[in-house]
This record gives structure tokens, sequence and C-alpha cells, in this order.
């Protein structure tokens, strides 16, 4: 059954330059050896899409029909009209996209894991520092003085945008489990937020954990943003949620983050 939930798509920078792959026999570099920062799991830039990268890569060998696609499900699909293999040479690129294995003998498959660049609350977000749909609340770098006589002065630099998200109630599936693979908070907070990588959030996405079509991304997303810490060293909060504060059901997720600029292209 489908819900309507917010998607956090994050990036990922460290070693993604030059990330290759042996797609139907062909070595081929997925990521450009020069890219100058991170790339998300998807993104309505190719350039700084990890499946649009790695589809293009696959329609350049060729390999015919070639699609990659984020499902319903969460999970990576990668196919093409007749079977074919790849061989991950760069198993970063293996992890981000969900796989734990090469792949042989078919002409679709779907990942095994969640990507850790993809975090779902299994609802949609409620953000605390402005109204639904707006990126955050201004923060601006202002000098203000009043003198004596009641004249006032201002001198401002920049000014940043702010936000915290709020989701009560996440299923602890959805937090942290002992097996850590993919599709919960901890990992995305380890693999996106700890390290200063990029985000958005997509609104009202349909997802459906049985689906097996590829999700419908949702225009005008939020971000890009960048983790907030309050304090360091840097941890996630953790909260049962109200009422079951003696049991591991359900965990409150509060994210504090801020519009930050958006990764460089080649």
């Amino acid at each position: 059954m489908a819900i309507d939930t917010a998607w956090l798509i994050g990036s990922y920078h460290e070693g993604v330059a030059g990330m290759t792959a042996t797609l139907a026999g062909s070595a081929s570099t997925i990521v450009p050896d020069d890219q100058p920062g991170g790339v998300y799991l998807y993104h309505d830039t190719d350039a700084l899409s990890l499946i649009d990268l790695l589809e293009d890569a696959m329609l350049s060998v060729p390999i015919a029909g070639a699609q990659v696609r984020v499902l319903e499900n969460r999970k990576v699909r990668i196919s093409a009209t007749n079977t074919f293999t790849i061989t991950w040479t760069n198993l970063l690129l293996r992890t981000l996209l969900g796989f734990t294995a090469d792949l042989a003998g078919q002409n679709s498959y779907t990942a095994q894991n969640v990507s850790p660049l993809l975090w779902s609350p299994g609802k949609p977000e409620s953000p605390t520092e402005s109204p639904l749909g707006t990126l955050g609340r201004p923060v601006y770098d202002t000098r203000f003085s009043t003198g004596a006589d009641g004249t006032q002065v201002s001198t401002s630099s920049h000014t940043q945008h702010v936000q915290t998200f709020s989701w009560p109630f996440v299923s602890v599936s959805r937090y942290q489990t002992a097996d850590a693979l993919g599709g919960e908070y901890l990992t995305f907070f380890d693999f996106v937020l700890r390290r200063a990588n990029k985000f958005f959030l997509w609104r009202n996405i349909a997802e459906d954990l049985d689906g097996t079509d590829p999700v419908v991304w949702t225009s005008s997303p939020l971000g890009p943003y960048g983790f907030r810490p309050a304090r360091s060293p840097i941890s996630p909060d953790f909260r049962r949620s109200q009422g079951l504060e003696r049991i591991d059901r359900r965990m409150n997720v509060q994210l504090d983050c801020l519009v930050v600029p958006e990764w460089r292209t080649p």
C-alpha cells in the first residue's frame, strides 16, 4: 500500500571522482575523474545524479535499453533490453547504489539494500522553522545598534536560511537496526550528515514497500541542505516517542540543517 512521505536524498563526496565499473565486459568510468564535488543518488541535473551517470555509461557501451531507476520501494533497479553483466570494480559505487554483489545472468537487477544516500521516515516532514514547502527561516549576519537619542544603525554581511525537520513516531526499523544495511536514519547520518555531504528533501513522495514501479519524483525539492550540529562531538539524537519510552518501537527524529551551496560540476 502506498504512503505519502518525505524522502531525503543525500550526496557523497570523498572518493567518488573516477569511480568505475565493468559494464558488459567494458571498463567504464561512471563519475568523471575531474568531478569537483559530490554526487547525489538522484538529482535533477544528470551530472550530479549517480543513477543517471550510470545509465549514461551503460548506454555508451552500448547496452540497449539501459535504465537505472529508484523504485517506489526505495531500492535501485538496473535493467536493459537483453541480459547484461556489471562487475563492481569500485565497491563504494556498489555500496552507494545498495548492491552487495556483481550482476550477471539477467536483464534486470534490484538492489538488495536501500541506498545509504536515501532515508524515508515513512511520513511527511514537519518543519519547525518555517511553513511547509519553504526553505527555512532567514538568519541575518547583522550588527545592530541604537544610540541614546534612538537613532538606529544596522550593517549586514550575509544571510543564511536554517531549518529543523521533525518526524515523531518513526518506526525503529527506519531509525536503527543491528544490521545497519540501509534505509535507516543512522546509516543516512553516517554517510551523509556527519560527513558534511549535502541533501535534498523531496516532498509528498508516493512510497510503496511492495511497489516495483519507478518512483515519481515530485517538483521543487527543498535544498540543498547541510547538517547543522548543535554540539561536538557530532551524534544523532536518540529519543523514544512519547508513551513508548520503555520499548523500542517508535523514535522521534529531529534534524537541524541549513541551506548550503550546491556541488559544482565539471
